[in-house]
């Protein structure tokens, strides 16, 4: 007698190796995805990408700690909220480098984070991804979603999208132990008070709490949130006076950033494909994620159906979010479609939209894979097609700091200023982005004995 059901050597944790095997695997698979996310991230980055300091990395990280001080600015306010994991690299590496490894030091540390959040994902995303391979495809997300590349990979200034990528994870797994539930709390600690935003997920509070070693995060992920309220009540972000975009031109720049940066990659590839076909594939790809997340909350288990419910919210709200908080007249996509859209960009703010509605679609493929019947075939498909997508855009050309300015380069060149000036004279590095006019405010100042020296005390 035949049967439709899944194979039954495969464990409940989607492998079919012994208890041996898979406690080797639980501490291999994870170590393994830090070092490819890490190396991945690194290579995705142009060489002069990495050797440039991006904007807040240079003015705000390091040099508020050049001017503070290790450790007196790592609760210093920007923009209304706390950064402290950038503040925190930046700290080590003022305190431990010389003054020209300082952007590529910034550019390697921001990738071994993505490589630690991809580890994360991978054991935090069990409870609703059971499987082995679904789960490292899932994790794959973190250093491998296209449009990364263009501004977020590399610098510590965009590290907080990848702690948005990682709270709902967080929040949907089961510690088995008190001390992985405290460990849990300890990042979610740190995440919350680098990204004001994770407060879309203290809703997740309500189901995480009924898990005794989940409480940690709990408590965490609301003191964290709690302190960026405070901070942005007491030290208001820069008013943003510009027109918010009609409900037409956030629509279909959810559909050209979070969409097409998942498609096409690149912002020409965006602009070409609208040229030849309209939005029909924008539409047509985020029919496939909503199917998707449709078919969870109707066929999932619980984690399921919450992780659907908050993929799409996550998405969607990220990306409207961003566009009325900081609006811009470049914003107005329903007015230059029509004109093939000139002054497109992809924007940073589409690279967490695309992460889950790239994410939902695997989670969909994961619970088709436990089905009956020949719909369970559908699995590999999605996986294939995520992957493949993936792997289409993993190698780009653009890049905001691939014409530099080098950082090196320029310390070498403050050094002989300094040799025929005042020692506390002060000589200003530039950053990326670069511009004529106005002059960039990107910038950071550093005294010339200092850079004689080496090192900043």
């Amino acid at each position: 007698m035949s049967s439709t059901a899944p194979p039954a050597m495969v464990a409940d944790d989607g492998t079919s190796a012994g208890p041996v095997v898979r406690r080797i695997a639980a501490i291999a698979v994870p170590l393994l995805l830090v070092v490819v996310g890490t190396v991945v991230s690194w290579l995705r980055l142009p060489p002069a990408a990495r050797s440039t300091l991006w904007a807040e990395d240079g003015r705000n990280f390091i040099g508020d700690r050049i001017a503070d001080g290790p450790i007196a600015g790592l609760l210093t306010v920007y923009e209304g909220y706390f950064h402290v994991v950038p503040r925190i690299i930046a700290d080590l590496v003022v305190s431990l480098l010389p003054v020209d490894r300082y952007a590529v030091a910034m550019s390697a540390a921001s990738c071994v984070v993505v490589g630690l959040v991809t580890a994360l994902v991978y054991v935090t995303s069990r409870s609703v991804v059971p499987g082995v391979v679904a789960r490292v495809v899932v994790a794959s997300i973190t250093f491998l979603v296209p449009s990364a590349s263009i501004e977020v990979l590399g610098n510590t200034a965009n590290l907080h999208w990848y702690f948005i990528w990682a709270a709902p994870w967080m929040l949907l797994s089961q510690p088995r132990t008190r001390r992985s539930g405290v460990l849990l709390g300890v990042v979610m600690l740190a995440a919350g008070l680098t990204e004001i935003q994770l407060i879309l997920f203290v809703p997740l509070v309500l189901l995480a709490w009924r898990r005794p070693f989940a409480r940690p995060m709990c408590v965490a992920l609301v003191l964290s949130v709690g302190a960026q309220v405070a901070a942005t009540l007491l030290s208001p972000r820069t008013e943003n006076t510009n027109a918010i975009s009609g409900l037409d031109s956030i629509a279909i720049g959810y559909l050209l950033n979070a969409v097409g940066g998942t498609i096409a990659a690149t912002t020409d590839g965006v602009k070409n494909l609208v040229a030849d076909a309209g939005l029909l594939p924008f539409v047509l790809t985020l029919l496939v994620a909503v199917a998707a997340a449709v078919y969870l909350v109707v066929r999932g288990d619980l984690r399921e159906r919450v992780f659907a419910v908050t993929a799409a919210a996550a998405s969607a709200g990220i990306w409207v979010a961003a566009v009325t908080l900081n609006p811009q007249e470049q914003f107005e996509y329903a007015q230059t479609i029509d004109e093939g859209l000139p002054t497109f960009v992809l924007l940073r703010y589409a690279v967490v939209p695309s992460m889950f509605l790239l994410a939902v679609t695997v989670v969909a493929a994961s619970r088709l894979w436990r089905e009956r019947g020949p719909v369970r075939l559908i699995a590999p498909l999605l996986a294939v097609l995520v992957v493949a997508v993936q792997l289409s855009g993993v190698v780009t050309t653009e890049n905001r700091r691939h014409k530099g300015p080098i950082w090196s380069v320029q310390v070498d060149q403050a050094e002989t200023a300094c040799l025929s000036i005042d020692p506390s004279a002060v000589e200003t590095i530039r950053t990326a982005p670069e511009r004529r006019s106005p002059p960039s405010p990107w910038n950071v100042m550093i005294e010339c004995d200092d850079l004689l020296g080496g090192r900043v005390e």
